[in-house]
């Protein structure tokens, strides 16, 4: 089902009541992240809790197989955040999809397409931003269990959103969410068997990302109560209090 909350965002709900699909759904990644789970129970690379334990929100790679997904239900995980574009075949998230269809205690997910480069412009990765966040602001409300959200790695895109997760709900500053949620556990430069001219794409476009939502956020543009996707209308970037805010912080954003 689309959903018809927002254009940028595919809306797949229920799936315990759709016909689960057959044949081998379990498709090993290239590239698995070296980052083992912090979290008791869930084997998944990466996997680590985000925020206060009330939050019931979990962090990780992309879950591949069906034990995975055993895992995560174990946990209460009863939502999916897919945040990442399709790979080029076109087929990656439909796949997972396929694959969650056969856990039944995964009853809904939802996917945000945000790409990992080629981030030129600001507002559409803004909104898409946005309204992943209200996703995890929401889950409280919307009852139910834990929510496990992810891109492929579990590094890049997944880091920059539990940061901006800690900055806009919980207080955390800038420098500090991006070193713990971002640096420590591969964004960029972070992962030490990422190729270099990756880390820089990520840089240039999720860091630059970051920072503007950040500055946004420290100027009360954006709130917890107040995730507007008017604010990405206009560019902070094209401010001259954030180009000095950045000149003067922005060696702390680099992981090393």
């Amino acid at each position: 089902m689309k959903s018809a909350l927002h254009p940028l965002v595919l809306l797949f709900l229920t799936l315990s009541a759709c016909s689960t699909p057959s044949g081998n759904l379990e498709q090993a990644p290239v590239r698995i992240s070296g980052f083992p789970s912090t979290v008791p129970g869930i084997s998944l690379p990466n996997a680590h809790a985000v925020g206060k334990p009330e939050a019931k929100l979990f962090r990780g790679m992309a879950p591949w197989t069906k034990q995975q997904l055993r895992e995560l239900a174990e946990k209460n995980v009863s939502e999916i955040l897919i945040f990442r574009n399709d790979d080029e075949d076109g087929k990656t998230v439909e796949r997972e999809i396929n694959l969650l269809k056969t856990e039944p205690r995964i009853r809904s997910v939802v996917h945000v397409p945000l790409p990992w480069r080629d981030l030129s412009d600001f507002q559409k990765p803004c909104e898409q931003t946005i309204q992943a966040l209200k996703v995890l602001r929401d889950r409280e409300a919307r009852g139910g269990g834990a929510l496990y959200f992810h891109c492929t790695m579990g590094e890049d895109r997944t880091g920059y959103l539990a940061a901006l997760y800690r900055v806009i709900f919980e207080g955390a500053s800038g420098a500090q969410a991006f070193r713990d949620e971002m640096c420590r556990w591969g964004y960029a430069d972070g992962g030490p068997t990422k190729p270099k001219h990756i880390a820089d794409n990520v840089h240039a476009g999720l860091t630059k990302i970051y920072l503007r939502l950040v500055h946004l956020h420290a100027t009360g543009r954006l709130r917890a109560d107040n995730l507007n996707f008017s604010v990405c209308a206009e560019d902070p970037a094209n401010s001259s209090p954030f180009r000095e805010a950045l000149a003067a912080s922005a060696p702390a954003y680099r992981c090393r």
